[in-house]
């Protein structure tokens, strides 16, 4: 815990535009994660200007956070929009995407993709904060660096790497800091 407390630096995030979508629960969404990131790490997070998913610029950033509003949008992405996104997910970038439908995203990533659940023992739940989840911890009361989840995460996996993240959570990042503040 004291490695993690003494972290420093700045994280980047974007506001992927698509062209089938209204971008306001996106926008929303990143506005939320930045603010949870300064107020409760030591990071500095800024919120980027709107990048189009179709655009090279994604490769800028090792990690992207989109919302889809509803599954039929993944079906009305553009060609470009598609092919950037497979490229960015295989040539490392990490996805955490605010989606239900994984067969469309799973058309759209590869036929290498899989989706399951990231096992409760990986790395991912404590990198930089202490994620819970309600069967871990009983009654014992939660310390200021955890983060309670209401189940386990889904994991974007390309064999048994760990690529992104399904997390059809809505506004977590924004319920979750308006609760803690």
């Amino acid at each position: 815990d004291s490695e993690k407390s003494n972290m420093r630096g700045f994280i980047h995030l974007p506001t992927v535009r698509l062209s089938v979508a209204n971008q306001r629960q996106s926008t929303q969404n990143i506005q939320g994660l930045t603010d949870y990131v300064n107020n409760f790490s030591p990071l500095k997070a800024t919120m980027d200007a709107p990048i189009s998913l179709d655009s090279r610029e994604i490769m800028n950033y090792p990690f992207i956070y989109m919302v889809f509003p509803s599954g039929q949008v993944l079906t009305k992405l553009n060609a470009g929009e598609k092919s950037n996104m497979q490229k960015y997910n295989n040539s490392g970038g990490f996805l955490v995407i605010d989606v239900h439908d994984t067969q469309n995203l799973k058309n759209i990533l590869g036929k290498e993709v899989s989706f399951r659940q990231v096992p409760i023992g990986h790395e991912i739940y404590n990198c930089f904060y202490n994620f819970i989840l309600p069967d871990t911890k009983s009654t014992a009361q939660k310390r200021e660096s955890e983060i309670s989840l209401n189940r386990p995460i889904n994991g974007i996996w390309i064999k048994n790497t760990l690529v992104g993240l399904s997390w059809a959570g809505g506004q977590a990042w924004s319920n979750q800091y308006k609760q803690e503040k």
